[in-house]
């Protein structure tokens, strides 16, 4: 239905920013992650300003159905688009990378984020020590959490749990 409306507010040629961004979304919810993606590379063609919103949606898309690799090309194409990234699109493509066992991916992206002055939060740091803790990087992982601690003021429970995970299974 969301997709129709939109087909109809293209041929009136009244799409702008947010109707294409509700269309992303909408594509994301009934795991069209293709279409998504599609719809996103076409704001930049048909020149509506892309953002965040719309491509951090489409990288959530693909990160919904396990597509990492291409929530990662899409990454790409929001840098070369010069389309602003936040920690929402960083803690979505490290939650990609965690779900598929991309545990160097993940630190990848959080060394990135920081080069990129994004801070990062306590689900950025809990998401990379969960993929370093399923790929069996335990010693990373708890590397990363004495760091968490040290330098961060809040920590959550979530943290903490996934951090005694890790540990446990590492049998620190």
């Amino acid at each position: 239905m969301a997709l129709q409306v939109f087909g109809r507010m293209n041929e009136s040629k009244a799409l702008d920013t947010i109707s294409f961004n509700f269309a992303i979304r909408a594509c994301g919810n009934a795991d069209k992650w293709e279409k998504a993606i599609d719809l996103f590379i076409m704001m930049q063609k048909v020149k509506v300003r892309s953002d965040a919103i719309g491509g951090n949606t489409a990288i959530s898309a693909c990160e919904k159905v396990g597509e990492w690799e291409q929530a990662l090309c899409l990454f790409g194409v929001m840098a070369q688009g010069k389309v602003e990234t936040d920690i929402v699109t960083f803690n979505t493509l490290i939650s990609a990378c965690e779900k598929a066992n991309r545990w160097e991916k993940a630190l990848q992206l959080l060394a990135v984020s920081a080069h990129r002055k994004v801070q990062a939060d306590m689900i950025t740091f809990s998401a990379v020590i969960k993929a370093c803790q399923k790929g069996g990087e335990f010693e990373q992982a708890f590397q990363l959490f004495s760091v968490v601690v040290q330098t961060m003021v809040e920590l959550d429970v979530i943290l903490f749990s996934t951090a005694i995970s890790a540990c446990r299974k590492a049998e620190i």
